[in-house]
């Protein structure tokens, strides 16, 4: 049974919070919760997989902006999906859109790229101008949300969800 902890920000396998030593899983690797609160899994030839992390940020009254939703490690894989939802501040006017995506970080920030090309998919629109889209920062190795209502002051609230799975190679 697959649940969701809203207050550890993890998705995955239900988890003990004092669960801090390894968990053999049917001898296939090992299940482990780390001091972050995060859910690891360790396979038997020693890689790691977060096995989900949701982040949301809030933007209150904002024309546009960037939202950082991960930060990649060395030798690390994820797979994401970032729902952003946008209110216009004084009118009637909204967006939602689903992002999803693959990128990996060989060594060093500046390796950090996308695996194919991430889709942005609009499901609902008032106006065209409103927009996001997905970058890699080679600077920071950052997975970041840009957004912009796309009208000289014109603010919006916006809310960025974002669910990650990654993996991690540690040999």
């Amino acid at each position: 049974m697959v649940a969701i902890q809203k207050s550890t920000g993890i998705i995955g396998l239900p988890l003990q919070e004092q669960a801090s030593d390894p968990t053999a899983i049917a001898g296939v690797g090992q299940l482990q919760v780390q001091t972050d609160k995060k859910a690891y899994f360790f396979d038997d030839a020693g890689n790691q997989y977060l096995l989900a992390k949701a982040t949301t940020v809030s933007v209150a009254n904002a024309e546009s902006g960037t939202a950082v939703v991960y930060t990649l490690s060395d030798l690390e894989t994820i797979g994401f999906k970032v729902f952003v939802l946008a209110r216009y501040e004084a009118g009637d006017s909204s967006a939602f859109y689903e992002i999803t995506g693959c990128a990996k970080r060989l060594t060093g920030a500046a390796s950090t790229t996308f695996v194919g090309t991430p889709t942005v998919t609009i499901l609902g629109e008032d106006v065209a101008a409103y927009d996001v889209t997905v970058t890699v920062n080679t600077t920071t190795g950052e997975l970041e949300i840009n957004y912009d209502t796309g009208v000289v002051s014109t603010n919006a609230n916006w809310e960025i969800v974002s669910e990650t799975t990654s993996v991690l190679q540690t040999t």
